[in-house]
């Protein structure tokens, strides 16, 4: 899978939704906002495959969940989860069900696209490794 240019970033927080959005469009990705998980759930089929940046605390379905209901429908979409809560739990879960990285709130916009990056060049990498 050679790694999304497009970014769904779920997070119910308009202003570091709309930070998201700006810092991404600024390094040439696509970001497209979605509010709540069950919003980005409900439009999922119809949306080119991408990468997903999403909070873990959400109104009605949190992060976790939807991160299961993504692996139940056959989503392998790279996951980076965001989470305020420092709960070895929720991190184990997360990347348990696939997520390819934690990251703490509060976080720099720098920090978060490093992160982005680190993760691009990982999904290359292992493109390459695939004879």
């Amino acid at each position: 899978m050679a790694f999304p240019r497009c970014v769904y970033v779920i997070e119910d927080d308009e202003m570091v939704a709309r930070s998201l959005s700006i810092l991404l469009q600024t390094h040439h990705y696509q970001a497209l906002i979605f509010d709540s998980a069950d919003e980005f759930l409900s439009q999922v089929h119809a949306l080119p495959e991408g990468s997903i940046l999403m909070d873990y605390d959400l109104p009605g379905r949190d992060g976790i969940e939807a991160l299961k209901e993504l692996r139940e429908r056959g989503y392998a979409w790279p996951v980076i989860m965001m989470t305020g809560y420092q709960e070895e739990a929720i991190a184990a879960e997360a990347l348990q069900l696939g997520a390819r990285s934690i990251v703490e709130k509060p976080f720099s916009l720098g920090s978060l696209l490093s992160e982005l990056k680190r993760l691009e060049q990982e999904i290359m990498d292992e493109n390459l490794a695939v004879p």
